[in-house]
């Protein structure tokens, strides 16, 4: 596709009479490999534990590292407030690993070059594609005396599509976790956009 461009371009210069002496050996092609994304985007939760269950919504900012075109490396820090007021319900960090039902293509950006000068940028946009996970996690539940830490492990689901232009992770985490002695679990929903 993008050596029809190049042909199509240099077409288009011959004929308006700019060059004659330009040929396809002065063009190329380059791909600009993206390894890493920023994920900003919000997030609803629903923690519980045998006493009591807290709701709550709030930020969640992730990065992720492509390791290859099925598998991914992330880490995102959350940030829970409660529903019910403005209190901060929890803060948390995760870590996992995905794996990706389609190849994803890590060529963020495409350049047709003349004489190593850009003339023509193509963005690729993500294709849709659903990934699975499995992390593990550190809450830190803000009680009204104290804070509690609450280790844990989760398993998620991602689906990566374009919304309203931009590129977008829709997901689901499900945790168990220690909150002192007792156990506790929790389901969080999350939609964010792909930063560039």
């Amino acid at each position: 596709m993008t050596k029809l461009l190049s042909l199509i371009f240099l077409a288009a210069l011959q004929t308006k009479g700019w060059s004659q002496d330009l040929n396809a050996a002065d063009f190329s092609v380059e791909d600009s490999p993206k390894r890493f994304d920023l994920l900003l985007g919000a997030e609803g939760s629903l923690f519980s534990t045998s006493l009591s269950s807290l709701n709550g919504v709030g930020l969640n900012l992730g990065l992720q590292y492509h390791l290859n075109k099925r598998w991914s490396l992330g880490a995102s820090a959350i940030q829970a407030f409660d529903v019910s007021g403005f209190g901060a319900l929890f803060s948390g960090f995760n870590t996992h690993a995905l794996y990706h039902f389609k190849d994803i293509d890590l060529n963020e950006k495409r350049r047709v070059l003349q004489e190593q000068r850009p003339i023509i940028v193509e963005r690729k946009l993500s294709s849709s594609h659903f990934s699975v996970g499995a992390g593990v996690e550190q809450l830190i539940l803000n009680g009204t005396t104290s804070v509690y830490p609450a280790p844990g492990f989760s398993l998620l689901v991602t689906y990566n599509s374009m919304l309203f232009g931009a590129n977008t992770v829709s997901g689901f985490r499900y945790g168990t976790y220690q909150v002192n002695s007792q156990s506790a679990s929790g389901m969080f929903i999350t939609l964010s956009y792909l930063l560039d």
